[in-house]
């Protein structure tokens, strides 16, 4: 509500993953106009579920699907605005910079991010690995660690992507009142053991209660750039221009001694 206020438009970064189907289907009970974007490869898992939820849910949604020659075209111009060419940066850069894209074609100048919940809710796969083997307690300090990182491997990247496009993106996750509710919580209620396949049950449990379906609320999602086609392409761009795991390490070493 607090990043809502006054606006008669806004744009999500749809994943259709549970963060942001949360925040969308709160900002639509509060804004005019929500629209919803999402971009990867053709045919890619997020792009088909993001859809798919959209209809569920009756949000309004936007699709960019890119093929291999226009991310091809597109890496010079997403390391250029990251300012970064880690591969793995890049490739998640990808869907956010089409998305943002598409949101300023449409003039939107706010869009929201579902950024923050796997650090606050204990989302990502490897939690319950590092809870099982070093115990909850260094699992709830890794957690505040990767929370002070996210601005540096995360946010930051995603702030050039839409401030190069004249966009202002928010993040109500990380309110600090939502960051200080989290960090209260024992993690035992979010991060269950070692087969957990979720994590953030209580922002799920959460989600069920605000009226998303079950399927979705519960729904295991990928890695960005897995769930939404774009490593998969850029493995085989490179495959065709003669890269390989051997190789890159080589050239990579190569262009540093010829500085």
């Amino acid at each position: 509500k607090k990043r809502t206020q006054d606006l008669k438009r806004v744009g999500i970064i749809f994943s259709g993953g549970i963060d942001s189907v949360v925040i969308a289907l709160l900002a639509k009970t509060m804004v005019k106009e929500v629209i919803c974007y999402t971009g990867g490869s053709l045919g890619s898992r997020d792009i088909a579920f993001a859809k798919e939820v959209a209809k569920t849910l009756d949000l309004e949604i936007r699709v960019k699907e890119l093929d291999q020659i226009e991310i091809e075209h597109m890496l010079p111009k997403i390391i250029h605005t990251i300012e970064d060419n880690n591969v793995g940066q890049v490739e998640v850069a990808i869907p956010i910079y089409v998305s943002a894209e598409l949101a300023h074609q449409d003039g939107l100048k706010v869009v929201f991010s579902g950024q923050g919940a796997d650090e606050l809710f204990g989302g990502y796969s490897w939690y319950p690995k590092i809870a099982e083997k070093l115990g909850y307690s260094q699992l709830q300090t890794h957690m505040r660690e990767d929370l002070l990182l996210l601005y540096k491997e995360t946010l930051e990247r995603e702030d050039k992507i839409t401030m190069a496009h004249s966009i202002e993106m928010r993040e109500p996750y990380l309110d600090t009142n939502v960051i200080r509710v989290a960090l209260a919580m024992d993690i035992r209620l979010n991060v269950r053991g070692v087969n957990d396949g979720f994590g953030k049950h209580v922002h799920r449990k959460a989600a069920v209660k605000l009226g998303i379906p079950y399927e979705i609320a519960y729904r295991v999602k990928e890695a960005a750039q897995h769930g939404s086609g774009i490593h998969d392409v850029i493995k085989s761009i490179a495959n065709e221009n003669g890269y390989n795991e051997s190789s890159v390490p080589d050239h990579y070493l190569k262009i540093i001694s010829q500085r």
